[in-house]
């Protein structure tokens, strides 16, 4: 009788280690799920009020931060319309490239195509934080560096992408890309080149966004036609 109950007393000993374990697995799974969250969130938080104290010192309401800028000039709510539009567009495309090029990381066939989709993401990214801070426009001159050779290292960054990434363009719909590129050089061309005045900026600010339309609509097609082929060569695999 002992002896079984000796027996059974480790059977139970048994099990429960089994599920100590597995309840410190699942814990631990969960607190690495949530960790960068928390870091993410903190960061987010601090960045937040480091910003706002910063401003608060220069004489900025923090009003003036938080709020958006229709509000701000009470202005009538379609003002910037078409900017806005553009923003959003800017990033859906940035969404994307990115979350793309992460979903074929674990592919060594298309590691190319993953690197092209990265850095289309970044560079994005880059134009959009332009756009919405007016980098090239005020920040930069404000600087006491030019806005044409702003745009100049803009130009050169593009030029050096085409090079890098030509021959994987040649594999998609390349005529979006063309056709955002023809909406963003018109744009460029009335900004740059062609004297002020309030006549050229609808031209201009819609030049713009219909490069910015062709170009998440090529990002969109081309990253729907890369997944669709990495999850065809899985299901041949399998």
């Amino acid at each position: 009788m002992n002896q079984n109950r000796l027996y059974k007393s480790k059977q139970l000993s048994g099990v429960s280690d089994n599920k100590l374990q597995s309840i410190l697995k699942d814990y631990s799974q969960k607190f690495r799920i949530i960790w960068p969250i928390a870091i993410v969130g903190g960061l987010t938080t601090i960045s937040f009020f480091l910003i706002i104290a910063f401003y608060s010192m220069q004489g900025v309401s923090p009003d003036v931060l938080t709020r958006d800028p229709v509000a701000i000039a009470r202005l009538p709510a379609y003002s910037g319309m078409f900017s806005q539009i553009g923003l959003l567009l800017w990033a859906t495309s940035v969404a994307i490239c990115l979350f793309s090029s992460k979903l074929l990381a674990n592919r060594i066939s298309f590691s190319k195509v993953r690197r092209f989709l990265f850095i289309s993401g970044i560079l994005t990214l880059m134009v959009e934080l332009d756009d919405v801070f007016l980098l090239h426009e005020d920040v930069f001159p404000s600087m006491g560096i030019p806005e044409k050779l702003v745009l100049g290292v803009y130009g050169i960054s593009m030029l050096l992408y085409l090079l890098k990434f030509f021959p994987i363009l040649l594999k998609t719909e390349y005529a979006f890309f063309l056709m955002a590129l023809v909406g963003f050089g018109s744009s460029i061309f009335l900004d740059v080149i062609l004297p002020p005045g309030l006549h050229y900026i609808a031209l201009e600010d819609g030049a713009k966004l219909v490069g910015i339309v062709f170009w998440t609509i090529y990002f969109y097609r081309t990253a729907v036609s890369f997944l669709s082929a990495a999850s065809k060569t899985d299901s041949i695999r399998d």
